[in-house]
């Protein structure tokens, strides 16, 4: 079952970044060539926000859509980006020993 979810996942996030960068960005095109204003900002301040947006959200939402995507292509749960200590060394971790204050 986590495949196809997976997969119906990974095709909306792509689609939704392509969609979010796309709106963002003809937003600060029409904020520029009607030189809109917003509370006084300076519309090409407002253009280069507006695509900066939709850069970052872009790239976002498709880093989110490549996580999907392994998971989709590996049929496994994502794993963290450090492994844990415990898994190091092959068995339970050991609480970590506290300092005594004091003497």
């Amino acid at each position: 079952m986590r495949r196809p979810v997976a997969w119906v996942v990974t095709v909306l996030l792509f689609a939704e970044a392509l969609g979010i960068a796309a709106v963002n960005w003809f937003l600060g095109m029409v904020a520029d060539r009607q030189q809109m204003s917003l509370a006084g900002v300076d519309p090409d301040v407002m253009e280069t926000s507006s695509k900066a947006g939709a850069v970052v959200f872009g790239l976002y939402f498709a880093l989110c859509a490549v996580a999907a995507l392994l998971v989709a292509v590996r049929d496994r749960a994502p794993r963290a980006l450090r492994p844990h200590p415990a898994d190091q060394r092959g068995g339970r971790a050991r609480p970590a020993r506290r300092a005594r204050l004091g003497g």
